[in-house]
């Protein structure tokens, strides 16, 4: 009897719709997986870019925004969406983060209280850095 119901059951789905069904729910853990594996290896920078991405950095900073007179970067160089973030601290007290292209030029810049006032020339378009 239960070889008849499994059998009605095939010619009622298809057995295509079933072999489809079957391969997704087993193929489809295994493919996002796989693909969060892969994001992993955006997020590792070799010393070298780290290092130019932190001159671009302190320089854009130097340029740009009145009185900094120390800049710390912590070692977390990730950015949620697979860049390369920078993040650290100005004046030993002001937190700042800045995302970078690929190509190291400033995306944008997070600043916390208490961050340096931008300068009156680089208000309108940032200052050669």
């Amino acid at each position: 009897m239960n070889a008849e119901k499994t059998v009605a059951i095939i010619n009622k789905k298809g057995l295509v719709s079933i072999i489809r069904e079957f391969l997704f729910i087993i193929l489809f853990p295994f493919v996002t997986l796989a693909g969060c594996m892969a994001d992993d290896d955006k997020n590792h920078f070799d010393e070298e870019t780290i290092n130019q991405a932190k001159e671009t950095a302190e320089s854009y900073l130097s340029n740009n925004y009145e009185n900094i007179h120390t800049i710390e970067f912590s070692e977390d160089y990730s950015s949620p969406m697979g860049g390369l973030m920078l993040r650290g601290t100005v004046n030993e007290n002001s937190e700042f983060s800045i995302s970078m292209s690929d190509s190291l030029q400033i995306e944008s810049i997070g600043a916390g209280e208490g961050f340096p006032s931008i300068k009156d020339e680089c208000k309108e378009k940032s200052c050669d850095y």
